[in-house]
């Protein structure tokens, strides 16, 4: 069953618009025709398996299944329903007193009290969704925690003369004004840096030039050391807190969200 706390932040990752839980006659209907491999995703996939629910597009025209409890969020994942929406009428209202805690990108790793989220089906996720397209309201989170997984993200790149981040402009979006984010990236002279699925290693002077797009305060220090000249490494340990270069990797912290006013003007 889909938690109550998570369905009333959740939005269509593309428009940002409500969502609605379908009601059990479309799911069956859906089921029916997935059985009789009649259903493809908005990517062009079949859908194999039958759904447990789904939470509908405002116009009705598109699903996002959930599965196991899940909530599929992703974009090219929806399911067409061709037909207008049959929904409960059911309204989850937001607590604003509630405090509400994301983990970017959970892996097989979910943080008890976070809503955890990914891409990979296979993750421990409370959420599958793509870290550009938040289904989530604006300023509905707290804190974001975002353990080295920006450099798995190649969406990184100039547009113009601004280097854009769509994740990071995803989480200025649905943290809240008195919230902040933790980002921890690797550098480009740690021992983790060279990888095969690290597209985006950054030197923190460019990352922080990158963060300051999004928000008003941008903090950094370094993690570890990569130094590994024996006798040196305690000192560097502690020389990378005041000097990232020195780090084997960057923790950030970010504050005080920019609005959208703000970043589009730039």
């Amino acid at each position: 069953m889909l938690n109550k706390k998570i369905q009333a932040i959740l939005v269509c990752p593309e428009t940002k618009k409500s969502v609605h839980l379908a009601s059990q006659p479309l799911i069956d209907e859906l089921n029916f025709r997935i059985e009789r491999e009649e259903i493809k995703t908005r990517g062009g996939h079949k859908v194999e398996n039958k759904i447990d629910g789904g939470l509908l597009y405002e116009d009705g025209t598109w699903l996002y299944p959930i599965e196991n409890g899940t909530p599929i969020m992703v974009i090219n994942e929806a399911i067409p329903t061709n037909h207008p929406p049959i929904a409960t009428a059911d309204t989850i209202n937001v607590d604003n007193t509630a405090e509400l805690l994301l983990n970017a990108g959970c892996g097989q790793r979910p943080l008890p009290g976070f809503i955890n989220v990914d891409f990979e089906k296979s993750s421990k996720a409370d959420v599958i969704c793509d870290l550009r397209y938040l289904p989530f309201k604006n300023g509905v989170m707290s804190k974001i925690l975002c353990n080295h997984v920006l450099e798995h993200l190649n969406e990184d790149m100039w547009r113009g003369k601004a280097e854009i981040s769509e994740a990071v402009l995803e989480f200025s979006r649905v943290l809240n004004k008195n919230g902040n984010v933790e980002i921890e990236v690797p550098s480009p002279q740690g021992q983790d840096a060279v990888r095969g699925d690290h597209f985006t290693v950054y030197g923190h002077l460019r990352l922080i030039a990158i963060f300051r797009l999004y928000f008003e305060s941008v903090k950094c220090a370094g993690v570890g050391t990569w130094v590994e000249a024996r006798g040196l490494i305690r000192l560097f340990n502690k020389l990378s807190k005041w000097d990232p270069y020195w780090g084997n990797a960057y923790k950030f912290f970010l504050s005080n969200p920019k609005s959208m006013t703000q970043i589009v003007m730039y």
